[in-house]
């Protein structure tokens, strides 16, 4: 059973630059003894069979193997299906109705490590109205009521201190599924 998913950041596959094969990408992992690997959609979403190896362990090495053999060198994150459960379990925008009827406006921010505990307490997520948003561990969710592409929420983001890769909330409930949780 699959139990880990690594994530590309945005904007590989879109446009002329960053492309990765996903078949590639595929063949790769698996001729290096990556077990398992599936991949959801050209925006990188892998999910693997980790084996004994630690997702730190996990994500340099995709890192190093896709930046050696294809080319891209670029930051994965990586989530265990625990996590990945967790991060469902603890929608904390999912209570509200509009949220709720637009999974493609609402969107997981993975982070790469833990945000600046400072930055989080003087961030003030009012500011970003009518756009929500919510830190819960090493997760930002958000909800874009006018769409990802007029968001105001770059500030936001960077004052956490740490890199990330957002996904909408249609592709974690997949992600989900396909590492067999919920």
């Amino acid at each position: 059973m699959s139990d880990r998913v690594a994530l590309l950041p945005r904007g590989i596959n879109l446009g002329a630059r960053n492309r990765l094969s996903m078949p590639a990408l595929r063949d790769l992992l698996g001729a290096h003894g990556v077990a398992g690997v599936q991949t959801y959609v050209a925006s990188g979403n892998v999910v693997v069979d980790r084996g004994d190896e630690e997702p730190g362990a996990l994500r340099d090495r995709v890192r190093a193997l896709v930046a050696e053999h294809l080319g891209l060198d670029v930051l994965w994150v990586v989530r265990g299906r625990e996590e990945v459960d967790a991060t469902v379990a603890a929608d904390p925008l999912g209570v509200l109705p509009d949220v709720a009827g637009s999974p493609a406006r609402h969107s997981v921010l993975f982070l790469d490590g833990d945000p600046d505990p400072d930055a989080v307490a003087a961030l003030d997520p009012d500011a970003y109205l009518p756009e929500q948003v919510a830190v819960v561990g090493r997760d930002v969710h958000s909800w874009h009521p006018e769409g990802l592409r007029v968001s105001r929420l770059d500030p936001f983001v960077r004052a956490l201190g740490v890199d990330g890769t957002a996904r909408n909330w249609r592709t974690v409930l997949r992600l989900q599924q396909m590492l067999g949780g919920g």
